[in-house]
């Protein structure tokens, strides 16, 4: 319960086991006619999909206490995530009863440093950690964003997780988003909250617009408009004109049809305007910029689909 699991680093580690077999052992103490797995849980965990019934490990004639504590002292073998140490320190603090100050100690380390371990396990709300254990939220959207935004607001945090479930967000665009969050007055972040990925669509949008002025910036706008609402129609078009009956049919056909002249309409004025500016210098558009234009709208649709965090989203 104090690891992260890491759905990538144990694939690849099947892999490696597959091929080459085990070649480093875990470690573990004796408990009565068992024994206790100090360190190694990816690597069990690799060789139980590979449907491996045995480990190599190395029995560790020392307490459970002074096992932890060795484990988190040696770290440069292992590198361990900040929640990772802080969830093997609380072990230490409660099931063991030792002060920060001895676990700091044992460490090698200051007792600020404990603490501040401790301190970003304890902010963040437990089914949060629950989810970041599962790797449903990646590590370090934990330790960036949630944990300390569980510090100002426990039901946004709560709230933020629970979304990133459904809709993962890139560590870019969750950094961008968090950034806005705390500038924002209690009203706005209330509003943002709930649908982090509508809120940076229209920043995008605002920060296209930043660029454009006069009738540019108004084309612009509600070019994008007639772009949303035309992919808002697309996935009830098939629906829709399936239950038309034979007068309706041909009323809303009509309605296609007119819509296929008006962006036809507005295809061929472009390029009265790109030919216009190509001949008398006023443009630095290349031929192709209607072209270019039209997939770079198809891109720009495409990035407002979140994109998966490395756990999702670790950069």
């Amino acid at each position: 319960h104090t690891r992260v699991l890491d759905r990538k680093t144990v694939f690849a580690l099947m892999r490696s086991l597959d091929r080459y077999g085990q070649v480093t052992p875990v470690t573990v103490i004796p408990e009565a006619s068992s024994f206790i797995l100090i360190d190694g849980y990816v690597r069990v965990a690799a060789l139980a999909k590979l449907g491996r019934d045995t480990v190599l490990g190395i029995v560790q004639e020392v307490s459970e206490q002074a096992a932890l504590l060795h484990v988190l002292a040696r770290e440069a073998r292992r590198p361990f995530h900040p929640l990772e140490q802080a969830g093997l320190i609380l072990e230490l603090r409660d099931r063991f009863g030792l002060s920060l100050r001895s676990i700091a100690t044992g460490l090698g380390q200051d007792t600020s440093w404990v603490k501040r371990r401790l301190d970003l396990l304890l902010s963040l709300p437990e089914n949060v950690l629950d989810l970041v254990r599962a790797s449903h939220i990646c590590l370090w959207s934990a330790s960036r964003v949630l944990a300390p935004l569980a510090r100002a607001n426990h039901e946004h945090a709560t709230a933020l997780a629970q979304y990133l479930i459904t809709h993962p967000l890139s560590t870019r665009d969750l950094h961008r988003f968090f950034k806005a969050y705390q500038k924002a007055t209690r009203k706005a972040r209330e509003a943002m909250i709930h649908n982090p990925g509508l809120f940076l669509q229209a920043k995008d949008h605002q920060d296209e617009l930043k660029s454009l002025q006069g009738p540019e910036k108004a084309w612009f706008s509600d070019m994008k408009m007639v772009c949303s609402i035309l992919r808002r129609l697309g996935p009830q078009t098939f629906a829709v004109f399936a239950c038309l009956g034979d007068s309706e049919r041909v009323r809303f056909q009509g309605l296609l049809v007119q819509a296929e002249q008006l962006i036809d309409q507005l295809a061929k004025e472009a390029d009265k305007g790109i030919n216009h500016a190509l001949a008398t210098g006023t443009g630095n558009h290349p031929p192709d910029a209607r072209q270019e234009g039209f997939h770079q709208e198809h891109l720009q649709a495409d990035e407002a689909q979140p994109e998966h965090c490395a756990q999702g989203a670790q950069r």
